[in-house]
Parts: C-alpha cells; sequence; structure tokens
C-alpha cells in the first residue's frame, strides 16, 4: 500500500486530467508542494488557468 501522499496525489491526477493535461497537473502538485519557498503565487496561479 502506497503513502498517503501518493494517494492523494493519484486521487488529484485522476480528476483533475478530466479537465487539465497530466503535464500541467503533476505541475500543480509541485508548485503546491513548493509554496513554502515560491516568492509568490504567482506560478501557481498560472497552472490553475484551464
Amino acid at each position: 500500500m502506497g503513502s498517503p501522499r501518493a494517494a492523494i496525489e493519484q486521487k488529484f491526477l485522476k480528476n483533475a486530467t478530466r479537465a487539465i493535461p497530466a503535464t500541467q497537473a503533476e505541475q500543480l502538485i509541485a508548485a503546491v508542494y513548493g509554496l513554502e519557498q515560491a516568492p509568490s503565487l504567482a506560478a501557481l496561479m498560472k497552472l490553475c488557468i484551464v
């Protein structure tokens, strides 16, 4: 059985890829995990555009 983090990522990818490409969904995951180091939310918000 995978980690809780992996399960959440899989569920997110399953749902997000209905609206955006898988590469964009994967970039969103990375952006969320990098929020603490991000100087602003601009990059994350850019990825949210469908």
